[in-house]
Order: structure tokens, then sequence, then C-alpha cells
């Protein structure tokens, strides 16, 4: 108005606006919210002040301006979208009512308007959704990491899958059985090799060699993808963003189905994305492949497209710019928290802001002081309902400064009633979405999530070995669903070395180690060892790094060998061995295969089990979850174990091979018998006694009855819903080789 020479009494209101008291009073509460701080010592004479010169008193003055002002706490981000889509949803009610949802927070937009496709209402956003987020910007964003790192199994599979992509046949077969678990190779090349020596590496899913040939054939022809698009950055050093950007254009097409991934809006916004990148990246100079794959993703959450959906007749979601020119009946502000609107200034690294004001550029908290006029105009709508929660991101949030200011004032002027006066009047949607939540649950009130089957073959279990009889007393649902329903567990794709292949290796160096002709010596032990555990997927950073503690252990492991009596006979390794039961009319078979089995010079036997975690003890054993060794006395007794006659069993030896190694007997604490073969006869009478029960047609297969006795998941956790039902948050550690 200065530099137009204007007064600002000389700028009449517009035609046809009517600002009655109401109306006035609103204007100047917000306007007194939202006053410098320098300003507000002290809001009760400010009250009295604004309450004098609208002729009234404070009470009536703030009643007034809070008519149609509501606030709404939400406990978090899910609750608070929930409650504006109930709000918009209600506003339908009416006909020919409109309402807007007024926010920055294009996540909370984004959210809300998936909440209301619920009722089959559909409510664009105005500001449109990121480019990554879109087919085809995800898929060439997604194209772009590959890239970078052809061999890796997760973007591997993210991109053959995507829905852009041309269908492969054999995908799924070479995901399940060829690129989960732990990864074994660096390239698509080594891929090909891993594939081809698959199936030395146990525990994996069946596969045959008709499988390995596919998946070979497979990955050669995406090896010949990336060569005639040239697209392997994994080997460059540096490249420029022209070249980059042709590079994984071309690897897009060469794997997408036809329309091209440039087709349709986001097919255009996606290119349009890519040629900025190329512009910027020029300018920036020759960079390493993963930063512009990082570039390329970045600018892809930040750019956004419109599919020009028809806007609803009644329904809007506009950012704050977008609703300075547009109203509506009902009014809500969301995202009213802190660093969310407003928004805090980034800091300068570069310059000060008296810098900044010497050289012509805006202050910082310009953008802050710009927020605050579209808050103070948007929040004078006749009906407005701010909103705002009090968790984001699962952390506590604190609301905005301007909520906390209208709050301080409204509880000077009203006291105690306040908060009646910031209620919502119609419906309070935070109570909804709670009662929705009760309803769900109150529907069933006699529903429980935990599992409990008792369905299962005739005769079943018919055959158990002695670990799987532990695993039906400690988790009795998780050997109900491996062999009644037939499930397994698969490894992720890029997954740790689990605890089963990596006891599965330390065995396989154990074993190897005792064979004829082969030196015994500690140095030939470490390399079988680390040549079964990288052969499994062990990164040979994570062997390099672990090397002295295997040192120290196989060097104990040498003197614990030293001391062994083997006399008797040749020492057995891996021995199998079966003993058949009848048990209630119906065949039973118990199976075991043992570690090692010594034979002393007076012909007694000795079964040694090799443990990676931690054996159990005496008293887990006197309680009768850990049968294992004393199920392998009793068919070592009987003679059970091939190639190895039946004898008295002198020990149960344990031998933990890990980091801190240790070697104990069984027998004489804890009311365990001392004799093994007392332990046999023990674990044969309870053994006989748990098939009949759990033979019975009303015996159910609970999910880890005995958790503490669970040492870790055996993949069935998830689909037992304990967490639903059982509050597990975390899953056990540790457990046996």
């Amino acid at each position: 108005l200065d530099a137009l020479g204007i007064a600002p009494d000389d700028v009449p209101e517009w035609p046809g606006i009517e600002v009655g008291p109401k109306r006035h009073a609103r204007r100047r509460m917000i306007m007194e919210a939202l006053a410098p701080a320098d300003a507000t010592a002290d809001w009760r004479d400010t009250l009295d002040q604004l309450a004098a010169s609208a002729g009234t008193d404070v009470a009536s003055f703030a009643e007034s301006a809070l008519e149609g002002l509501s606030l709404i706490e939400a406990p978090d981000e899910a609750a608070e979208a929930s409650a504006i889509a109930l709000m918009l949803r209600e506003t339908l009610e009416e006909k020919g009512r409109t309402a807007a949802l007024i926010t920055p927070d294009a996540g909370l937009a984004r959210r809300v308007s998936a909440l209301l496709k619920r009722w089959n209402i559909s409510v664009p956003p105005s500001a449109g959704i990121p480019v990554g987020r879109t087919a085809a910007g995800s898929f060439v964003g997604l194209c772009a990491k590959w890239a970078v790192d052809p061999g890796d199994p997760v973007l591997m599979v993210s991109v053959l899958t995507h829905q852009l992509a041309a269908p492969l046949e054999g995908l799924a077969d070479l995901e399940i059985h060829f690129l989960r678990g732990p990864r074994r190779w660096t390239s698509l090349q080594e891929l090909v090799e891993s594939i081809r020596t698959r199936d030395t590496i146990e525990p994996y899913p069946q596969f045959g060699p008709d499988d390995q040939m596919r998946g070979i054939a497979l990955v050669e022809s995406l090896i010949t993808r990336f060569d005639d698009a040239n697209a392997d950055l994994s080997e460059t050093e540096m490249v420029t963003g022209a070249d980059a950007i042709q590079r994984i254009a071309a690897l897009a097409e060469s794997v997408s189905e036809t329309p091209m991934p440039w087709a349709g809006e986001d097919g255009a916004a996606t290119s349009r994305l890519l040629e900025f990148v190329r512009e910027v990246s020029d300018s920036l100079g020759p960079m390493r492949p993963v930063a512009l794959a990082d570039l390329v993703n970045s600018q892809a959450s930040q750019m956004t497209v419109s599919f020009g959906e028809a806007e609803h007749p009644q329904l809007s979601i506009w950012g704050p710019l977008e609703a300075r020119l547009q109203s509506a009946d009902r009014v809500i502000l969301a995202g009213l928290n802190e660093d969310v609107w407003p928004k805090r200034p980034a800091p300068d690294a570069f310059l000060p802001r008296h810098f900044r004001a010497r050289l012509g550029l805006g202050d910082p908290e310009e953008r802050m002081g710009l927020a605050a006029h579209d808050f103070a105009q948007l929040a004078c709508a006749p009906d407005v309902t701010l909103v705002y929660s009090s968790r984001r991101n699962d952390a506590p949030a604190v609301a905005s400064r301007w909520v906390w200011r209208l709050k301080t004032l409204a509880e000077g002027a009203l006291e105690n009633q306040a908060a009646d006066h910031f209620a919502p009047q119609a419906f309070d949607p935070i109570k909804l979405v709670e009662a929705l939540k009760l309803n769900q649950i109150d529907a069933l009130p006699d529903f429980s999530a935990e599992p409990t089957p008792s369905a299962r073959h005739e005769g079943w279990p018919s055959r158990l070995s002695a670990t799987r009889v532990d695993l039906l007393q400690r988790d009795p649902y998780a050997l109900w669903a491996e062999q009644v329903l037939g499930l397994s567990a698969v490894d992720a794709l890029n997954d740790e070395l689990g605890p089963a292949p990596r006891g599965t290796a330390i065995h396989r160096a154990l074993e190897l180690f005792e064979e004829d002709g082969k030196p015994k010596t500690a140095d030939q032990l470490m390399a079988l060892l680390k040549q079964e555990l990288l052969r499994v997927g062990e990164p040979a950073d994570a062997w390099a790094a672990r090397e002295a503690v295997w040192q120290r252990t196989v060097d104990w492991y040498m003197v614990w060998r030293s001391q062994r009596d083997t006399s008797g006979g040749k020492l057995k390794q891996e021995v199998r061995g079966r003993i058949d039961y009848s048990v209630a009319g119906q065949p039973f078979t118990l199976s075991a295969t043992a570690d090692r089995i010594e034979q002393t010079s007076n012909g007694d036997l000795i079964i040694v089990d090799f443990k990676t975690g931690s054996p159990p003890r005496d008293k887990e054993v006197a309680t009768g979850l850990s049968q294992q060794m004393p199920l392998q006395a009793l068919i070592a007794q009987k003679g059970g174990y091939e190639g190895v006659p039946a004898a008295r069993v002198d020990q149960l030896h344990y031998v933990a091979f890990k980091a801190k190694p240790e070697a104990f007997s069984l027998g004489g604490k804890h009311n365990l018998p001392t004799e093994p073969a007392e332990m046999a006869e023990l674990a044969e009478s309870g053994l006989l006694r748990l098939i009949e029960a759990y033979r019975e047609p009303s015996s159910k297969f609970l999910s880890a009855p005995r958790v503490k006795f669970v040492k870790y998941d055996n993949g069935y956790n998830l689909l037992a819903r304990r967490a639903e039902w059982a509050g597990d948050t975390e899953e056990g550690e540790g457990g046996d080789a």
C-alpha cells in the first residue's frame, strides 16, 4: 500500500462481505494468538481491551470468537487421518454442503484421500502425488538402483515383479529356490555359478535339475539385457549424468511391458524427471553411479504429478497456498504440529542472516510469516476445525505454537469452560474412531486370535526325530504347521546368515576334519571352517572380523579332541538311527542323527553333540523339555544306529563350539540321573505318553505354550499371530545348530 500511495483506511471491504460481531471477534482473537512474543506480555489486559472495544465482557467476547471453531487432538497420525476422513464423510450427509481439508502435510493429505476410498469417495489431493509414488516413477527409480548393483536380489525381484515389467516365465521359481537367504554373489555372472552349486547347501527348498537350468537361462537373459542396454554401472567409478540417464532409460525399456514406462501422465512426468536430473548432474560433473541413483530417487520424491482426476463436487483437499482464494462451508486445518505447520526454517550453512539481508536475499523467517498469514486467514472461516496429533512418526509431538497461544487466550477468558467451547459440536470424530475399533472387537466377544488347531491325519505324528520331539513339547503349533499343513518358512532376500545354515556349515567342517587322509591340525580346521562358512553365505568381512575368535575356539577344540578316548573302535560321525514302536495301536518311528559316536576301550559308547549355541543343562533335561540326548542314548542302547552295535552308553557329552567354548556331560544334577541308561528309560516312557496324548482327537496344538523355552522363532510366529494375542514384540535369540 505504501508503494501504491494508498492509506489502509482507503481500502474498502470486498462487496457482499458481511462482517458481524462474531466474525470480528474471531478475527481479533486469531490476531492476538499470532501476535509476536514481545506483544503478549499480559494477555489478560489484552482480552479486557478487546472485550471493551466490542462492548461486552471477556467471557462473552471469547464465546463469540470461538463459536464455530473446534479443536481436536488425535493420539497419532493414523487417528488424525481417520478422524478427518470421518468429518469429510459426514459433510456429505447434508446435500450441497462443502468441506475442505487444508494442510501442508502431503503425506496426511494422501492418507485421508486413501481412507475416503473406503466409501467409494474419490477426493484427489490438489497438489498431486510424488512422481516416485507413481507406477512409472517407482519403476525407473528401481531401475536406477538396479543398474548400480545388478546382482542385488531385492532390486532384481522388485523390478521384475513391478506392474510395468514384462512377465518372465520361471521368475517365481528363481526367487524361491536361488535368490533367498544370504547373498553369495556380487554380480549376475556369479549368480549363475551360485545357482549351479545351490544344491550343495542345506537347508533350502527342494528343487530339481530342471529348476536349475531354467534359473540359469533366466539370469543369462538378464545379463544379455544389461549388455544390450550397456546398463551395468557396478564396475563404473564415475559417470556423467547424460550417459547414466541414457543407460537407465534403456534398462527400463528393456524389461518393461508395452506400452513403455513413458506412457501416460506418470510416464511423461518421469521423462521430465530424468531430463531434469540429466541437466542438473551435467552441471555437477561426473559422479559416482550410486550418487546419481540417489539423486534420481530424491528428485522423484519432490516432483509431483496430477492424473487429471475429476474433483469431487463437495469435498476438496488443498494446500495452504491453494486455499487462499477458495472457500468451503466446513474448513479442516490439519497437521498443526510444530515443524509441520509452521515448518521450522532450515538453517543456512553458508550465509548468516545479516549477510542475506545485505545481499538482498529473503529472510528465512519470512516463509513462517506467510504460513502464519495463511493460518490466520483460514482460521477465521465460520466453521473451522483445527486438528493436530500428540504423536508423529512414533514419537511425541508438540502442537503448533498458534494452537498453544489460542488455547492460552481461551483459557484466560473462559477458564475451565474453554475445553467445552473447543469441543466439536456435531460429533467427536476421535471418539467415533475409537468406537469403531471397539465395535470390531465387541462384534466377536469370545474371539481370540490364538490358534488351537486339532485336525491332523489319523495316526499323526507317525515319525519324529529327536529334535522334533522337543519341538512338539515346546511349540506344538510349529510342528503341526510344518508337518500337517506342509508349510515351511523361507529365508528373506538378502537375509543374514541364520543359525541353521551356520550350524550346518560348522558341523560339516568338523565332519570333514575327521575324514581319513586329512591333516589333523588347527590350521586345517580353520581352513575348513572358512571354506564351509563362506560357502553358505558368510560375508568375507564378517569372517575376517571373527577370525581371531574362531582361532581361539579351534585351539580349544584341538585340546579337547586330544583328550578323547576312541581306542575302542573307529570314530563314527553323522550316524543315522531309528527305532520303531506301536503307540495306541498305530506305528511310530523315532529317528535321530548323532553328530559323533565314540567307543571306549571297554566297548562303551559316548554320544557327542555339537552346538553352536548354548547346550541344554541338567535342569532343562530333567524337566523333560530337552530330550534329544536321552533319546539318542535310547536308540544306541537298542542298536538302532547304523553300523553301531547295541552297547552301554557311558556319557552324553555336549560340545559348545562357539566364541566361549565349553564341554560337559549330562547327569547328576537337578534330580537328573547320572546314568544315561536311566535317562533313556525316563525319556522313552515320556515319549510314548506324549505321542499317545497328541493322537487324542481332543488334543490342541498350541503356539509356544512354554514360550520361555523356545530359543528362537521357528518361522511360524507370524502365522500364529502371536503379536496380536500374546503381546510378543521380539523374537527369541540364540538357538541350536
